[in-house]
């Protein structure tokens, strides 16, 4: 008889082993990231336009709900969802934006308005922008790069009450 050696071990046979990936694949597809009890942890479907990559959630029209925007590095277009008391969202609404961008941050605010930064890697910029209780965009000021901007960090470093931004790229 014919014995191997402790380090030749031959694998899974094919069959056991399309057994137990099958088992598994049904296993992962049964199972919840969030389980429903009592209305935690619920979650809520919300129709959108497709075709963005990235989602910011921020309050456009200061009532103290949050609002979705949902935008993407490729298109100067951005999708808007407001949201109501009852936790809800609208149904979408496109807006023109003047550039894509890949990135935004809430920068504080300028005569009581919020304002955001952002950048834009196709453009190479960064912006300072507000919006309007609709969620149209207001451009307030514009700095252009000569490299494409990448990452955005906003803090108040000096402990003054003041933003900083460090945008590197």
């Amino acid at each position: 008889m014919i014995t191997h050696y402790e380090d030749a071990r031959p694998g899974l046979k094919p069959e056991k082993m399309f057994i137990k990936f099958g088992a598994l694949i049904l296993f992962i597809a049964a199972v919840y990231s969030q389980t429903n009890i009592n209305g935690f942890c619920g979650f809520q479907v919300i129709e959108t336009n497709p075709g963005y990559s990235k989602i910011y959630f921020l309050d456009f029209n200061e009532d103290g709900y949050e609002d979705i925007l949902l935008f993407g590095a490729e298109d100067k277009r951005v999708t808007i969802h407001f949201g109501n008391k009852k936790g809800e969202f609208s149904e979408p609404i496109k807006k023109y934006f003047y550039f894509p961008f890949i990135n935004i941050k809430k920068f504080g605010k300028i005569y009581n308005n919020q304002v955001y930064l952002l950048i834009s890697r196709k453009e190479r910029l960064a912006a300072l922008i507000s919006f309007t209780k609709y969620g149209t965009v207001q451009l307030l000021n514009k700095h252009a790069f000569d490299s494409y901007p990448t990452s955005l960090s906003v803090a108040d470093i000096e402990d003054d009450g003041n933003m900083e931004a460090l945008i590197a790229g």
